[in-house]
């Protein structure tokens, strides 16, 4: 999770505008590199959404275990969007960019969370199963 740390603080260093904050309660995962990496680009697509369309002043990243599922969650305080525009699937203005996280997840067993409404932020969790070892599940 040190690489999403790092990726919250080039944000930081790029952004005028917005303030990202990172939090972790976790000690370090070890999910494999083909699972981190692919977290990994979830997050910084999810950051980039946030940076360039959300307005927002701040942005927050966290890293969870909740029960069995590694979770990282992002929220920000910007304009938010109408969630129904997902439901038209990958041709949709935005909505081909959580399709692609929402179907890479399921190859994990994972799953993607999305609730925004139009003047109050976006709030989005990205969760993926454990094995009791703290590892990452494929397909589980």
């Amino acid at each position: 999770m040190a690489a999403l740390q790092q990726l919250v603080e080039w944000f930081n260093a790029e952004s005028n505008d917005t303030h990202f904050v990172f939090a972790s309660g976790d000690h370090e995962k070890n999910l494999g590199e083909d699972k981190s990496l692919m977290l990994y680009d979830m997050a910084r697509e999810l950051l980039f959404n946030a940076a360039k369309y959300a307005h927002a002043h701040t942005v927050s990243v966290t890293v969870a275990t909740v029960i069995d599922r590694l979770q990282i969650t992002i929220d920000d305080n910007g304009v938010g969007f109408d969630t129904r525009c997902l439901d038209d699937g990958p041709s949709a203005e935005g909505g081909f960019g959580y399709f692609s996280i929402r179907e890479r997840l399921a190859a994990l067993g994972g799953d993607l969370g999305v609730e925004s409404s139009v003047g109050r932020g976006t709030h989005v969790t990205v969760a993926i199963p454990l094995d009791r070892s703290g590892l990452a599940v494929a397909g589980a």
